[in-house]
């Protein structure tokens, strides 16, 4: 009846809702990985709330895969 594909997504996308701010400058330090570091890196307000929206989009459908036990797009 449930499937753990589903808390998988879940599990990737609550840290990006509850946290995105640290999601996004997490993302800018990977993406910079072997670049001379400058200064401190400080994620756009757009970024932010993008992957706060990235993190909303998938929880929600993590946990509609989750409860009926298949995924929600054909």
């Amino acid at each position: 009846m449930f499937d753990p594909n589903g808390l998988l997504l879940v599990l990737v996308g609550l840290p990006n809702l509850v946290w995105p701010a640290g999601s996004a400058r997490l993302g800018l330090h990977l993406r910079s990985f072997g670049r001379t570091p400058s200064s401190t890196v400080e994620p756009a307000d757009w970024y932010v709330h993008a992957t706060r929206l990235f993190g909303l989009v998938v929880t929600f459908v993590g946990l509609s895969w989750f409860v009926s036990g298949r995924p929600p797009f054909p």
